[in-house]
């Protein structure tokens, strides 16, 4: 809801929060724990999934954007008001998950 809501206006604001993820289910589950173990691996998997993304992104698109930041920073009535339609939804959307070894099939079948 941060992102849809524009909390963050940064990536940097965007990577800080992601890179607390490991440190909260450490937190919250015990290391001892097989489920408390896997959901902490989880979360460095997801960290680690998220960096790849970020690296994928287009460097001018991320200069861009922060540019657009710099210059809502410096003229604040510049930025566009809140969406009142960006209320989160109480069920998920589906997704569909693109990898073969995350569905559990194999490649050729």
């Amino acid at each position: 809801w941060r992102v849809d809501d524009g909390h963050y206006t940064s990536l940097k604001a965007f990577l800080a929060d992601i890179n607390l993820f490991p440190t909260a289910a450490r937190q919250y589950h015990d290391a001892e724990d097989p489920d408390g173990q896997r959901i902490i691996s989880r979360s460095h998997t997801l960290v680690d999934m998220v960096h790849v993304a970020v690296g994928q992104l287009d460097p001018a698109l991320v200069s861009f954007c922060e540019a657009v930041t710099a210059r809502r920073r410096a003229h604040p009535h510049l930025a566009p008001k809140a969406n009142p339609h960006s209320t989160p939804s109480s069920e998920p959307a589906p997704a569909t998950r693109g990898s073969l070894r995350l569905r559990g099939d194999k490649a050729g079948s």
